[in-house]
């Protein structure tokens, strides 16, 4: 398997999963409209929508990392990178992923491991009692830490290549 298919590879992976994750926000939006709608117009809020609510938000923020990378839409502060010459700026990238980012989502997939084995050995709840929310989410930390770190790989891999052989891969 060459550089280019694996990254093509875990670009495709990331693409998918980001593509199928982004549909959580239909049933957010729904139930977030119920919730206003039962709060505001028959004076009847539920505690149970906000704690559902919460944890779709957070899985689908932390599924689509991975995409969010693929299409560069993170936020950076590119006061003085934007200048720099393509290579250069793939230079930085690789600096970049090697001290901050990589040693990061590490520390974030092993923490996160760790959060997800005591939170389903304790049988975690929320504050209605619903058991399987809790545990869920916290198990994905590492899922999604994992997936993140997978497409920081190919695009790492991308500006090392851009580095050495001076040619996007």
């Amino acid at each position: 398997m060459t550089i280019q298919t694996f990254v093509r590879f875990i670009d495709r992976v990331s693409d998918w999963i980001g593509r199928q994750f982004a549909w959580f926000a239909v049933p957010l939006a729904l139930l977030i409209t119920y919730e206003v709608f039962c709060r505001r117009i028959l004076n009847n809020p539920h505690i149970w929508s906000f704690e559902v609510t919460t944890c779709l938000y957070a899985i689908q923020f932390m599924m689509v990392g991975g995409y969010g990378l693929l299409q560069n839409s993170h936020v950076n502060i590119d006061t003085l990178y934007i200048f720099l010459p393509r290579r250069a700026q793939a230079a930085f990238d690789v600096i970049s992923y090697l001290i901050l980012f990589f040693p990061f989502v590490l520390i974030m997939f092993y923490a996160g491991a760790d959060l997800a084995i005591e939170s389903v050995a304790a049988g975690d709840r929320t504050v209605t009692g619903f058991p399987i929310i809790v545990p869920i989410v916290k198990t994905l930390i590492p899922v999604a830490s994992f997936l993140l770190l997978f497409q920081g790989l190919a695009q790492f891999l991308r500006s090392l290549y851009l580095c050495v052989r001076g040619r996007e891969l």
